[in-house]
Formats: structure tokens, C-alpha cells, sequence
């Protein structure tokens, strides 16, 4: 991986989300999940997944799938916490 910094990553990641999601990135709450956003569908998380994918390399970090699932959970703390 890059040195890019992990604060650097987890606010793309965010930002990442409420683009996808068509929300404002402030309205993204730490507990976003599937079960909490309504707009988070099946077809969204598959669109997600290949938005963070293409921001990643924007800014010179190549990811696997399971890291990107990892960076979800870094961005959304609560998230982390269902996983796990």
C-alpha cells in the first residue's frame, strides 16, 4: 500500500459513500449500514464497491475486495461493530 495517510482514507471513504449514496457526507452517520440506509440497495453496494475501488487508485492506493470492506468499516465505526 501507499503511505497514504489512514485519516487521508477514511475521509475519501466517507466521501465515497455519500456519493454513492446521493447523501450529503455530513447526513452519512457513523452507523451507516445496510439495514439503516434506505438508499444502501443490493445494486448500490455493488456500485459502491467499484466507486471505492477506482477513488482508491485515484489516490495511488491499489485494494483487494476485503480491504474494501475494511475501509468501510474503519470510515463507519458502527458498521465495524455489526461485522465483528
Amino acid at each position: 500500500m501507499s503511505n497514504v495517510d489512514t485519516s487521508v482514507l477514511l475521509d475519501q471513504v466517507r466521501e465515497i459513500m455519500a456519493s454513492t449514496f446521493a447523501l450529503d457526507e455530513s447526513d452519512l452517520p457513523d452507523d451507516v449500514s445496510q439495514q439503516t440506509c434506505r438508499r444502501w440497495t443490493s445494486l448500490q453496494h455493488m456500485t459502491l464497491m467499484v466507486a471505492l475501488e477506482e477513488g482508491m487508485e485515484l489516490i495511488g492506493v491499489a485494494i483487494f475486495a476485503n480491504a474494501l470492506l475494511h475501509l468501510c468499516l474503519a470510515a463507519c465505526p458502527k458498521l465495524r461493530t455489526v461485522v465483528e
